[in-house]
C-alpha cells in the first residue's frame, strides 16, 4: 500500500502506488484479503503539481478514427494561441475550447495553458454536461508524453503532465473514495472509523434516535464476516451513546444490504437489527405481475424466517430486537408504479400488500402518490420532488423527471381531498397498523384459500388475531378461508366484498383486513 507520508487524510482512504500486486497479495486491507473486489474502480491521484510548468503554448490533436478509443496528442509550440472552432469537441483545462476540425476525424487546437490549474486536461463531447460526455486517461497510465498520442477512455482520469502518481479505490466512483478500515479485526481502532464516530456521536446526542446506513455490503467489497464485525461495532458503538443520553430501548439503525437473494441478506443481521428487505420486494413485485396470490404469504414467511433466524443466531451481541425493513422501491430502483405497468389498481395493491405485512414497512417518497419513473433513464426520474399543492410552484425545467407527473390528480392536496385517491388508501391502511397490534407487531400465518390469485394470512399478536386477504387476479373470486372472517378493519376495492360464513368475494385487485370471530 502506499507510503503515509506526512499527510494526515491518507489514513482515512485505500492508497496504493501498485495496486494490481497489492490486491493480487491480499494486502489491501478493506478488500479483507480478497484478490476480487467484486465492483469498483481504482484512480490515479497525483502528489505535487499536475500542471504544466513549461513557458510555450499547448497544441492539442484529436484523433476520433476509432470512436471508442479516441487518441489525444500533445505538443509544445511557439505558435500563437487560436480562436477556437465548432466541431462539437472540446478541451477541458478550467475553461472550455472547442477544437478546430482539420479533418474528417482529427481535431486540433492551440492553447495557452492556463495559470491556476494544477490537475491537467481533459476531452469533452458536449460543451456544459459531464455524465457520459467526458474522456480521460486510463486509471493506470494518466500522465501524457509530449508528441506521444494517449488513448483515451470514457468517464477516464485527468491527463496529467507531472507529479507523482498513487492510485486510490472507490467502490462506487471516483468520487466518493472508500474509507479504509484497516483489518477488520480492529476496525474500531481506525482514524476512519472514530472520526466517523464523532460524528454520529454528534448527531444521536443532539437527539437523533436511529440512523439508515447506505451499501453495507461494500464496506470491506462483500466479505460478509468482514462486514458483519464493522457493522456490530459500529451499532454498539453509537447504541452506547445514545443509551449515555438516556434513550430509551436500542437505537434504531437500518442497513441496505441491496441484493435480491434472502440467503446472501440474512446474515448481515448477524451486524443489524434491521435490513431493508429486497427480497420481500421481488416476491410481492413478481407474485403481483403473474397474478399469483397463493405462495406469497408462505414465501413472505420464509424469507423473514431467515433474516429472523440469522438474528437469532448471531455472533456478537449488538440489540435486543429484530425489525425486518419491508418495502416496495427505492431511490436505486425503477419506482414500483413502472414495475406494476402505471396500473392503478396493482398500486394500490402494493401498498396494501405492504401495509398488512409482518415487519417494519418503509414507504419511499411519492410511491404513495403513485409516482413513476425508471432508473435506468437518470437517478432523477426516480428521485421526484413531491408535488405538494396543485398551482402553487413545481419544479424548475432543469429538474430531469417525467413533468406528466404533475398532471391533474397527482398532487398531495389534490389527494387529500379524494377519499378514494392512492394516498388515502395509504393513510387508510396505515392508520388501521397503527391501531391493531395484531398488523403492527404480529407475525404471520400463511391460510389457504383454494385459490391461485387470492394470498391470504393471519397476522398474530398476544393480544389479537385478524385475517388478510388480497385478490391479485384481474377477476372476481369466491373462496373460502379456513378462519371466519368478522367485521372490516379496512379494505380497498372497485366492488362490493361480501362475506357469508367462511365465504368471501373479492373483486379484481382487492385487498381487506378483517377481525375474525
Amino acid at each position: 500500500q502506499a507510503k503515509a507520508g506526512n499527510a494526515t487524510y491518507r489514513n482515512y482512504y485505500v492508497f496504493s502506488d501498485d495496486y494490481k500486486n497489492d490486491v493480487k497479495n491480499g494486502r489491501i486491507d478493506n478488500f479483507a484479503g480478497q484478490t476480487d473486489p467484486h465492483m469498483g474502480e481504482w484512480h490515479s491521484a497525483v502528489s505535487g503539481s499536475a500542471n504544466y510548468t513549461g513557458t510555450k503554448n499547448l497544441h492539442y490533436k484529436l484523433d476520433i478514427t476509432s470512436a471508442s478509443a479516441p487518441k489525444l496528442t500533445v505538443t509544445e509550440t511557439t505558435d500563437a494561441a487560436e480562436s477556437e472552432g465548432d466541431s462539437g469537441w472540446y478541451i477541458f483545462d478550467n475553461n472550455t475550447h472547442q477544437l478546430r476540425k482539420t479533418s474528417d476525424k482529427v481535431f486540433e487546437i492551440t492553447l495557452k495553458f492556463p495559470s491556476g490549474n494544477n490537475w491537467g486536461v481533459l476531452v469533452k463531447d458536449h460543451p456544459t454536461e459531464w455524465g457520459s460526455h467526458k474522456w480521460g486517461a486510463k486509471a493506470d497510465d494518466p500522465k501524457i508524453t509530449f508528441g506521444t498520442p494517449k488513448t483515451l477512455v470514457k468517464e477516464g482520469e485527468n491527463i496529467i503532465f507531472g507529479g507523482d502518481v498513487t492510485y486510490y479505490f472507490g467502490s462506487f466512483s471516483g468520487s466518493m473514495p472508500d474509507l479504509n478500515y484497516g483489518p477488520y479485526s480492529t476496525c474500531q481502532n481506525s482514524a476512519a472509523f472514530q472520526d466517523l464516530a464523532a460524528s454520529a456521536d454528534k448527531w444521536i446526542n443532539l437527539g437523533v434516535n436511529g440512523l439508515r446506513l447506505d451499501a453495507v455490503m461494500w464496506i470491506y467489497q462483500c466479505h460478509t464476516d468482514a462486514n458483519v464485525k464493522f457493522l456490530y461495532e459500529w451499532y454498539n458503538h453509537c447504541n452506547a451513546t445514545y443509551k449515555a443520553r438516556g434513550g430509551k430501548g436500542d437505537i434504531y439503525m437500518v442497513g441496505e444490504a441491496y441484493d435480491w437473494n434472502a440467503d446472501v441478506v440474512a446474515p448481515y443481521y448477524k451486524g443489524l437489527p434491521s435490513l431493508f428487505d429486497f427480497a420481500y420486494y421481488g416476491t410481492v413485485k413478481d407474485r403481483i405481475n403473474s397474478g399469483r396470490g397463493s405462495d406469497l404469504a408462505s414465501t413472505i414467511k420464509s424469507i423473514q424466517d431467515k433474516n429472523r433466524n440469522a438474528y437469532n443466531s448471531r455472533k456478537y451481541t449488538h440489540s435486543s430486537g429484530f425489525y425486518d425493513a419491508i418495502k416496495l422501491s427505492n431511490h436505486d430502483e425503477h419506482r414500483v408504479a413502472s414495475e406494476l405497468g402505471n396500473n392503478d389498481q396493482k398500486k394500490r395493491l402494493a401498498g396494501a400488500i405492504l401495509l398488512t405485512s409482518p415487519g417494519k414497512p418503509f414507504i419511499y417518497q411519492g410511491e404513495e402518490l403513485g409516482y413513476w419513473g425508471m432508473k435506468s433513464t437518470g437517478d432523477q426520474n426516480v428521485r421526484q420532488p413531491i408535488y405538494w399543492k396543485k398551482g402553487e410552484s413545481v419544479p424548475q425545467s432543469w429538474c430531469k423527471f417525467d413533468t406528466s407527473i404533475l398532471a391533474e390528480g397527482m398532487s398531495v392536496s389534490e389527494q387529500s381531498a379524494d377519499n378514494r385517491s392512492l394516498l388515502q388508501m395509504y393513510r387508510h391502511f396505515a392508520y388501521a397498523r397503527n391501531t391493531h397490534s395484531a398488523l403492527a407487531e404480529g407475525s404471520i400465518e400463511p391460510v389457504t384459500s383454494g385459490n391461485n390469485a387470492v394470498a391470504a394470512w393471519k397476522m398474530v399478536s398476544s393480544s389479537e388475531t385478524v385475517l388478510v386477504m388480497h385478490n391479485l387476479g384481474g377477476a372476481e373470486v369466491t373462496v373460502s378461508a379456513s378462519v371466519t372472517p368478522d367485521k372490516v378493519i379496512v379494505s380497498s376495492s372497485n366492488g362490493e366484498i361480501k362475506v357469508s360464513g367462511t365465504s368471501v368475494t373479492l373483486p379484481a385487485y382487492s385487498s381487506v383486513v378483517f377481525s375474525v370471530k
